[in-house]
């Protein structure tokens, strides 16, 4: 084997050799790879599961709305008298509002920020979301009733307080 590479360095080395060693290699590490990332989800009856193949940021993902679930890291029906799960799933209608925002989908972020403030009303976070998607919207009355409401009941918050402060003073930019 030893002298056989040793007569033939010159074409192995050329551009067939190295296309033919790199195609091997390429064989062998792309079924490692689709082996080493196989991907297997259970589900009970009724149930419905989102699989992500990218980064998802939050604990609750939300991309799809059937009727009243939410498809995330767990499927849950809308019902008030489960407040654990509830809050779980006003996190994701709010992660979902953010994401529709980061997308300029303003209409979007609005129907998920008002739908994690339907499960949890004292969700801060998606009331000044809202306020900000109003203001940028050009709704400055509402969006300062929002930022009113929401620096009352956390006044300790810089980040609500720099909210309200660029919504008054008719700042559109976060930078």
């Amino acid at each position: 084997m030893v002298d056989w590479i040793g007569k033939n360095v010159t074409w192995i080395f050329s551009g067939v050799g190295v296309a033919i060693i790199g195609a091997i290699l390429s064989l062998l590490f792309k079924r490692r790879r689709t082996e080493s990332s196989k991907q297997e989800q259970t589900s009970g009856d009724n149930s419905t599961n989102v699989q992500v193949g990218g980064d998802v940021t939050g604990n609750v993902s939300v991309e799809n709305i059937q009727g009243d679930k939410v498809e995330g890291d767990k499927t849950v029906i809308h019902n008030p008298g489960i407040s654990g799960e509830h809050v779980k799933l006003g996190d994701g209608y709010r992660e979902a509002g953010r994401a529709c925002e980061r997308r300029n989908d303003h209409e979007g972020a609005k129907r998920y920020y008002n739908l994690a403030l339907n499960i949890n009303p004292d969700d801060y976070n998606a009331l000044a979301n809202l306020a900000w998607i109003e203001h940028k919207d050009g709704k400055t009355e509402v969006a300062k009733m929002l930022i009113d409401k929401v620096c009352k009941a956390k006044p300790e918050k810089d980040r609500f307080q720099d909210l309200r402060y660029r919504i008054y003073n008719g700042i559109k930019s976060l930078r």
